[in-house]
């Protein structure tokens, strides 16, 4: 495509020029990284989850939605963008 360059170096609001796009496309393209090496990687460099927070989460849901309240499921759904009752059963919201 003519012109794809330039349209990419715009892309970055004047940050970047058209030749140092084009170097670091070229840059990029002779490292050879495939998707597993990509997920090791994350994996690798991810932080561990901290159970402090989801012991503050589990509180909090409870305090919001007991237990013993009326119709609990169906307030949670109603919180729930985009899932049914029995989803949010199924993932334990």
């Amino acid at each position: 495509m003519p012109g794809r360059w330039e349209t990419v170096a715009e892309a970055f609001s004047g940050r970047h020029k058209v030749e140092s796009v084009v170097k670091m496309a070229k840059s990029m393209g002779d490292k050879k990284l495939n998707d597993s090496d990509l997920f090791s990687r994350f994996l690798k460099d991810r932080k561990a989850a901290d159970k402090r927070v989801d012991d503050v989460i589990e509180k909090e849901r409870e305090n919001a939605f007991p237990k013993d309240m009326a119709m609990r499921w169906e307030k949670i759904t109603a919180v729930v963008p985009g899932r049914s009752k029995v989803a949010c059963m199924k993932k334990g919201y």
